[in-house]
């Protein structure tokens, strides 16, 4: 039985590597989140790294979280072997998600307000690598 690729779900895989659950989410608000992450009022958690750390802490996640030296969020996800896992920077697997799709090599997703932390999709843009440097050229002759 294949399961859900979503980090943290267990469910069966229905379609497009996702559950019934997290393919009606992206269908319906073009974003996914971890099942059970809604509060009392029915919004969305405002913390993307909140909501995927409550998925990790999950018994069935079969994989880790971590920050790495230069501050981003990394996820190792494995199925059966952990020997044999993949590791993801948050924000580029939550854009592929979202994209349906994997990123280019000259895609980079950019934080819009620079805190490495902040994977909410609303931060995250898509840029071209020369784009990205651009835009960083010119931030810094602001400062």
């Amino acid at each position: 039985m294949k399961i859900c690729t979503f980090p943290g779900c267990s469910r069966k895989h229905e379609g497009r590597g996702y559950c019934k659950v997290h393919n009606r989410q992206f269908h319906r608000t073009g974003e996914m989140w971890p099942i059970g992450s809604r509060g009392k009022c029915g919004k969305k958690s405002k913390n993307a790294i909140q909501n995927i750390r409550k998925a990790v802490s999950k018994a069935n996640f079969k994989g880790g979280i971590h920050i790495d030296n230069s501050g981003y969020t990394r996820i190792y996800i494995y199925d059966e072997d952990p020997l044999k896992g993949t590791v993801h920077y948050l924000h580029r697997y939550l854009m592929e998600i979202h994209l349906r799709r994997e990123l280019l090599s000259d895609e980079i997703v950019h934080h819009i307000d620079l805190n490495k932390l902040n994977n909410n999709l609303w931060n995250l843009e898509l840029m071209t690598k020369k784009g990205h440097d651009q835009l960083h050229s010119s931030l810094r002759k602001m400062t």
